[in-house]
């Protein structure tokens, strides 16, 4: 029988890092403001959707994070869940815009 195998901490790091460049080049922060993905206090929804999207790649959850005495962020649950549940923020059109500029971004360069 195989293990799964963990990701340790320099691995994460590394997916950290890939995942704020892609953020970078992308303007991820821009694509959130311009689908209202927005809070009125405390942490920015762009660090939530940061801290959401690294759990996706370094195969994580915030469930297991909070089990296991290993969550560490400044904002709770709670506010993760209502940022999720805001019926403000357009996910539709958030998803389509940044995989427009994905495409015309990185694929498209490989066309031409």
């Amino acid at each position: 029988m195989t293990s799964i195998a963990q990701i340790n901490e320099n691995e994460q790091r590394e997916i950290e890092g890939t995942l704020r460049k892609f953020f970078i080049d992308y303007r991820v922060r821009d694509l959130l403001k311009g689908c209202r993905a927005e809070k009125q206090k405390g942490h920015s929804a762009f660090q939530i959707f940061r801290y959401l999207l690294c759990l996706v790649f370094c195969d994580r959850s915030m469930y297991m994070q909070i089990i296991t005495g290993r969550y560490s962020e400044a904002f709770g649950k709670n506010t993760v869940y209502r940022f999720l549940n805001s019926a403000r923020t357009n996910w539709e059109r958030l998803t389509c815009a940044l995989s427009a500029r994905i495409i015309n971004g990185s694929i498209h360069g490989f066309m031409t």
